[in-house]
């Protein structure tokens, strides 16, 4: 085995420089299809339900779940989810175009030139295309996001906010009527 190895030393190179690019296309990918499909606010949205439910077991949880809630409603009332969303976008730009400047430095002035074949320099030249094209599109999909959508959404999102904040409120009162209930003194005539 460790012959093969030493014998294929450009083809393990070559193969562990593929291996890392096109890790680095999936990974842009898969965020990208998230975003575009709110895959990852679904997952969040999951998430918040279930610690809700985990909230309800304890009166102490479910003031601390409430607390927490409002102070992400306040955070998201504000300019600031306006912000969050712009640095989002900058960082998927930054990331396309550093995979597409690494894919074009891999292609061009890489001591592995001499190893890579016509067809996989044609195959890395259209990979960085794609990265600029990401990066080109995530530019206009921010700037989109950022004018149209965030106002709007933040607004529903607050309103969703409101609604899950007044349930664990009632809840919390519920479960505080049970327990001042169960703690109040019976009169002698009622046995427990």
């Amino acid at each position: 085995m460790w012959n093969w190895v030493v014998q294929h030393e450009s083809d393990l190179i070559v193969a562990a420089v593929l291996a890392t690019v096109f890790a680095l296309i999936f990974g842009v990918v898969t965020g990208l299809i998230f975003e575009a499909f709110e895959v990852g606010v679904r997952i969040r949205g999951y998430i918040r339900r279930f610690k809700n439910r985990l909230a309800e077991r304890s009166i102490k949880r479910l003031r601390a779940r409430i607390a927490s809630q409002r102070a992400f409603r306040d955070g998201i009332a504000t300019e600031v989810g306006l912000i969050l969303m712009t640095l989002r976008v900058v960082v998927l730009m930054l990331t396309a175009l550093a995979e597409a400047f690494t894919l074009f430095f891999c292609n061009h002035f890489s001591p592995l030139r001499e190893h890579i074949s016509k067809r996989l320099s044609l195959t890395l030249d259209m990979a960085t295309v794609l990265a600029l094209l990401v990066s080109l599109l995530a530019g206009f999909l921010g700037g989109w996001v950022t004018s149209i959508k965030t106002k709007e959404k933040s607004k529903a999102r607050v309103k969703v906010l409101d609604f899950e904040i007044a349930k664990m409120e009632d809840r919390l009162a519920e479960l505080t009527n049970q327990r001042s209930a169960e703690t109040m003194p019976l009169p002698p005539e009622f046995p427990r």
